[in-house]
């Protein structure tokens, strides 16, 4: 396992810069959901395949957990075709397994983070050539939600 979370000891999933800590989902909630100065900090997401520091930053008290992946890695799965290794995070843990690989028996929550797995790698593009920006449709928020939800930066 790469990078482990500074205050549990779990999955690092970003990097906080102010703080200078690598921190999981639930650590980084608890710390900068503190109070609305800490949820100013940027937080660099960190590649959910190599743990490397990704582009992608955003700043809120709790960020929602996402997938993120650098631009190595989308390179090398671009040059490999994309059938060799995939990402599954299953059980909050990293592991890489087989594309191919049709192991036991999967339960219903595993073969969707399976799927949704599978359809990031396609929305990444199958040829070298081509790439893809894809997000999810934006939602228009109530006022008293903004003040829960995260804010990405570019």
């Amino acid at each position: 396992m790469g990078k482990k979370c500074d205050l549990c000891g779990g999955v690092a999933r970003m990097y906080c810069e102010s703080d200078e800590a690598s921190l999981c989902w639930d650590c980084d909630g608890k710390v900068h959901g503190a109070n609305f100065l800490v949820a100013k900090h940027t937080r660099c997401l960190l590649c959910s395949a190599c743990q490397s520091l990704t582009p992608w930053k955003a700043t809120g008290i709790r960020l929602a957990p996402t997938f993120s992946v650098c631009d190595s890695c989308v390179a090398l799965k671009n040059a490999s075709g994309g059938t060799d290794r995939i990402l599954s995070e299953i059980d909050g843990e990293d592991r890489l397994r087989e594309d191919e690989e049709d192991g036991a028996e999967r339960s219903d929550g595993q073969e969707e983070n399976r799927q949704r797995e599978r359809k990031f790698w396609d929305e990444i593009g199958s040829s070298s050539g081509q790439v893809s920006n894809y997000s999810r449709p934006l939602k228009r928020l109530l006022r008293e939600e903004q003040a829960f939800k995260s804010t990405a930066v570019n």
